[in-house]
C-alpha cells in the first residue's frame, strides 16, 4: 500500500491576516527606503493598487499552508 501524505489542517484567518499584514508591512518599507537610494522615486499609486492586491493573496497562501 502507498503511504499517504497527511495533509496538515488550515491555519486560522487571524494568524494568516497577520502574518500577510506583517509581510505587506515589510515590502512597502523596503520599497520606500530601497528606491530613493537607487534614485527611482516612488509610483504610490502603483503601490496603492499593489499592496491591497498582495495582502488578500498572501492571507490566502498562509491561510491554506502554501507558504
Amino acid at each position: 500500500m502507498p503511504s499517504q501524505q497527511i495533509r496538515k489542517s488550515d491555519r486560522k484567518w487571524t494568524e494568516a491576516i497577520l502574518s500577510a499584514a506583517v509581510l505587506v508591512v515589510i515590502a512597502t518599507a523596503a520599497s520606500a527606503l530601497i528606491n530613493p537610494l537607487l534614485g527611482r522615486s516612488m509610483h504610490w499609486n502603483i503601490v496603492a493598487v499593489l499592496m491591497p492586491s498582495l495582502f488578500v493573496l498572501f492571507a490566502l497562501l498562509f491561510k491554506k499552508r502554501w507558504v
